[in-house]
């Protein structure tokens, strides 16, 4: 609490990701993701390697193509805490 009582919000922020500093944090939270999947893909008795071709086919990539992908980071306290993308594929049409 601050002097007058009030509890500090914490601060949420989602940000299009424009510099290498955003492209670092976006590829080590997939890396993070890349991780987990694979950790459970094994103990399911997954082909690992077959999920993550499927899952990640060249996340690094992504970094590079902003003509094509718009990239967004999701900080919590000004920590990275999600991230996401969207490639365009026409005027009318988006992946996420």
């Amino acid at each position: 609490m601050d002097s007058l009582g009030r509890v500090p919000r914490r601060m949420t922020e989602i940000v299009r990701a424009t510099r290498a500093e955003h492209f670092a944090q976006f590829q080590e939270l997939v890396d993070e993701l890349m991780s987990g999947d694979s950790s459970m893909s094994a103990q399911i008795g997954l082909d690992v390697d077959v999920i993550l071709d499927f899952l990640y086919k060249q996340p690094g990539d992504i970094a590079h193509q902003q003509a094509q992908v718009d990239v967004f980071l999701a900080t919590h306290e000004a920590t990275p805490a999600g991230c996401g993308a969207l490639r365009h594929l026409s005027n009318e049409v988006a992946e996420v």
